[in-house]
């Protein structure tokens, strides 16, 4: 295909529009994943906060925790799985083994009894967290395991908080990009293929169009009779009328010249009577070049008249050869010379 091709134009403004669309579609995508991420973390969370809770007892104003919630990840080192008991004013009452010898930076701010804010902090070795964060009162251990104190008496405010890293919701979804990118390079294949195959639907009355065009210059037919689409229909029309057009110009000119050669015959005769006079006078210098003159004017005639009568085709177009040699020697023998001379003509029939 050349460059100026409208068929590579197309493809090539249709491969951009489908990179463009998915590259935009592999964002989308990652961003949905990973909020679909961070929801199911969410959910794991809240699990996590509502099993260490339930874990909680306070015996002799001591905070304690019966049992770790049940993911493993939490007696692991720098795990990235923690969680982590403190009272309102920050002081550090219990955290889990992953967390080692850091701990999570909780916010100062006041929050309600009860309340549980999802939110993002800093964890060990600054590291980036996802956490459930929740305030809690609870009873001393020789009231019902879990219940807040009555009106504040004997129980501990606390604030109770399970994290994650949040390199891991951004580790899956990178892992997600990267299985999505090679199915959408595939599906970008099968797009580019199925506009190729579009393009070449669309763009076939051209090439049919082409086909009509060249047909009539070559002689094989003189109009563009074909069915085309509408787009394109006045185009073949406008193709149609240029070729009559050209055909009625070519009529004129043929019987112009015609006319023209047949206006010359007589002058002629007349000259030829004119120099067979002169010769009789011994004046045959004279009559030589004034014969030389006629005939050159002759053959002029004769050759207009020949093209007249074989209506002598369109530039570019195939002609019969030997039927028009035909019609030239026929002419040719009818000349006062032409008679005398033995043609032979040698030439294919098309």
């Amino acid at each position: 295909m050349r460059a100026g091709s409208i068929r590579l134009r197309l493809l090539a403004a249709a491969a951009v529009a489908i990179g463009v669309a998915l590259i935009v579609a592999e964002i989308g995508l990652s961003f949905l994943f990973e909020r679909h991420v961070e929801r199911a973390v969410d959910a794991d969370l809240a699990v996590h906060l509502r099993q260490l809770i339930a874990a909680i007892t306070v015996e002799g104003g001591k905070v304690a925790v019966s049992r770790q919630p049940g993911d493993p990840r939490f007696d692991q080192p720098l795990s990235g799985l923690y969680w982590q008991v403190e009272t309102p004013d920050g002081m550090l009452l219990l955290a889990s083994r992953s967390l080692w010898d850091g701990r999570i930076a909780l916010s100062t701010g006041q929050a309600r009894i009860g309340e549980a804010e999802f939110t993002e902090l800093t964890g060990p070795e600054g590291a980036l967290l996802r956490a459930l964060v929740r305030t809690i009162e609870i009873a001393p251990s020789d009231s019902a395991e879990g219940a807040p104190a009555a009106n504040g008496a004997d129980g501990r405010t606390l604030r109770v908080a399970v994290a994650i890293d949040h390199r891991e919701i951004t580790t899956a979804t990178r892992a997600f990009a990267i299985e999505l990118a090679p199915a959408l390079a595939i599906l970008a294949l099968l797009l580019i293929a199925a506009v190729s195959v579009q393009v070449a639907v669309g763009l076939a009355p051209f090439d049919r169009l082409k086909a009509a065009v060249s047909d009539i210059i070559q002689g094989r037919s003189h109009r563009l009779a074909m069915e085309v689409p509408s787009e394109v229909q006045p185009l073949a029309e406008e193709i149609n009328s240029l070729l009559a057009a050209q055909e009625q110009a070519l009529a004129k000119a043929r019987a112009r010249a015609a006319d023209l050669a047949h206006g010359l015959k007589t002058p002629l005769q007349v000259l030829a009577a004119d120099i067979r006079t002169l010769r009789d006078k011994g004046e045959t210098a004279i009559a030589d070049e004034i014969s030389a003159v006629a005939e050159t004017l002759r053959r002029h005639v004769d050759r207009e008249l020949a093209r007249a009568r074989t209506g002598a085709t369109a530039a570019g177009r195939e002609a019969n050869f030997r039927a028009v040699a035909n019609r030239v020697v026929n002419v040719l023998q009818r000349t006062p010379h032409g008679a005398a001379i033995d043609f032979a003509i040698e030439a294919p029939e098309r």
